[in-house]
């Protein structure tokens, strides 16, 4: 069926040659669209998505002794690369040595409430540390006299504020101690 021109419009036969060369400028603008579609979420993936925080300086502090447990404190300054902050409702972990091929001992407990880390910058966080006495010196007899490096489990959650809700995210890290310590 053929269109003809009108007199408020301009109506192309969509068979002709003209109908056929805008087909193809749309199929063009949409390849164009796409490339720079996919180029910008490569460029956003890389410069602009969270990236892990890192531990800068710490330095541990007494608190207290008892004849089961010693307090500490732990002072970290965690450098935050991203753009965004993020507030914590609580951190909660549990740090394990091992003993044997496969036997976690507990050695202490720590948490934490209401822990803020800045943008793009560098936060103090303190968070106190329950040691157990008779692990740690078990753990510090074994690495003396037992010739074997200690590996440690820590094992806890963090509870994400994000603002109309939380997100609780598990975490757990295994590390060997270094002969260095």
């Amino acid at each position: 069926m053929k269109r003809y021109f009108s007199s408020a419009r301009i109506v192309v036969n969509p068979g002709s040659k003209i109908g056929k060369v805008q087909r193809m400028h749309k199929k063009i603008y949409l390849v164009i669209f796409l490339i720079i579609a996919i180029a910008g979420a490569y460029v956003f993936t890389n410069e602009f998505l969270i990236k892990e925080p890192t531990v800068e300086n710490i330095a541990v502090n007494p608190k207290g002794i008892s004849f089961t447990t010693t307090t500490i404190e732990i002072v970290a300054e965690i450098h935050n690369p991203n753009l965004v902050g993020v507030d914590l409702e609580k951190i909660t972990y549990d740090i394990y040595t091992l003993s044997g091929e496969d036997d976690w001992n507990f050695l202490a407990h720590g948490e934490q409430e209401d822990i803020s880390i800045k943008a793009y910058g560098n936060s103090t966080v303190k968070m106190p540390m329950e040691i157990d006495n008779l692990n740690a010196i078990i753990t510090t007899f074994d690495r003396l006299f037992g010739g074997s490096k200690t590996t440690m489990k820590v094992n806890g959650s963090a509870v994400i504020d994000l603002k109309l809700t939380s997100y609780e995210l598990p975490f757990e890290r295994v590390m060997t101690v270094p002969d260095s310590y």
